[in-house]
């Protein structure tokens, strides 16, 4: 990556996708602090997927420790109008479901 040159990343909200929801079961295994590996059992609807979260403190971390800087944090949350569709999401009115994370470079990166 160049001098200057920003990537985007999307992820999962830390807090809602590593908490019991709808009856789902998450069974978590901490990696290191901030970061979780999950398994959550979805049943007949998805079956059971497996993922790695990290807080959005932890990425911003080690995008640090890799050379790029945080120019831009966003949390979003479930639109109105999808509340309004799926009654069931009321108890997420307000809080975060996605983080978007922004960085630069400030050197030059080179990747192997």
């Amino acid at each position: 990556m160049r001098t200057g040159g920003r990537i985007a990343i999307v992820s999962g909200d830390f807090e809602r996708f590593t908490t019991p929801r709808f009856g789902y079961t998450v069974d978590l295994e901490q990696i290191r602090e901030s970061e979780v590996a999950t398994r959550t059992n979805y049943g007949e609807r998805a079956g059971v997927l497996y993922d790695i979260f990290h807080t959005p403190e932890r990425c911003m971390a080690d995008a640090a420790h890799a050379g790029l800087k945080t120019v831009a944090q966003q949390p979003y949350s479930i639109p109105n109008w999808n509340l309004r569709e799926q009654p069931c999401y009321e108890q997420f009115e307000g809080k975060p479901v996605f983080q978007a994370l922004v960085f630069e470079s400030f050197s030059i990166i080179l990747l192997n």
